[in-house]
Formats: C-alpha cells, sequence, structure tokens
C-alpha cells in the first residue's frame, strides 16, 4: 500500500474555493451512554487494519513566486507522521445532539490531524 494518494479533482475544487465538504452522521441508540474508554478501545481494535483513518491531508508544495493556491499540484492524503491516537479522535460532548452537530460544522477540524471525529453525548432522544 502506498503512504500518499491524491485527492479527487472534486474535492481538490471546493477545498480551492473555499468550501470543504463535510460529512456527518448522527446515530441514537437506546439504553445507557457506551464507556467513552470502551468505545476508543474498540475503535482501535476495529480500525488498526484501515490505515487511512489515520491519514492527514497535506497541501501541494508552495513554489517560490506563485501565490497560495496558485500550484497546479493537489493535495494529498498522507500516512500520519504520529501513531493513531484516540483520544485525539473519540470524543464526549456534555452538550445535546443538535447544538453539537451546529458546533461541528461549524468549526474546521484540525489540518495536522485526521478529518474525522466521533463523538459521544448523552440525554438525546429520537423523535
Amino acid at each position: 500500500m502506498t503512504d500518499s494518494m491524491r485527492l479527487p479533482a472534486v474535492d481538490e475544487g471546493h477545498i480551492r474555493m473555499g468550501r470543504p465538504g463535510v460529512i456527518g452522521i448522527a446515530a441514537v441508540f437506546s439504553g445507557g451512554t457506551p464507556d467513552l474508554a470502551a468505545v476508543r478501545a474498540r475503535v482501535v481494535e476495529r480500525w488498526n487494519e484501515l490505515p487511512r483513518v489515520s491519514w492527514t491531508l497535506r497541501p501541494p508544495p508552495r513554489r517560490p513566486g506563485l501565490r497560495p493556491g496558485a500550484s497546479l499540484s493537489s493535495h494529498r492524503w498522507t500516512a500520519a507522521a504520529a501513531p493513531f491516537d484516540p483520544e485525539s479522535q473519540v470524543l464526549a460532548a456534555d452538550e445535546k445532539l443538535e447544538p453539537l452537530l451546529r458546533t461541528c460544522i461549524e468549526q474546521p477540524l484540525p489540518a495536522d490531524l485526521p478529518l474525522w471525529r466521533m463523538w459521544l453525548t448523552e440525554g438525546t432522544s429520537c423523535g
């Protein structure tokens, strides 16, 4: 497997236009809130064989004399420099579901970490 992969052209265009895509999934389960440490352990156990979940997005190289964004090179998914850290990716929130989703969509993810998060929150119901 390679340790780098070019970003698809459509996604590259969205980033260059200042509109990166946001994909969100919310799942509501019955019963109590799962233990955060147990969920982190399960993520490591199940996703350890999926190295791309720890990849980060690297911007195109800066070329002398070119303005930012003028490079014909594209962003690349690259293997993370550090080992996967479930504590930075699987988080707990005190917010209810709707405000949490709003916050997640409005705030960009840190560029130096994999571009996904899993949040656990309690007190949410369907309907």
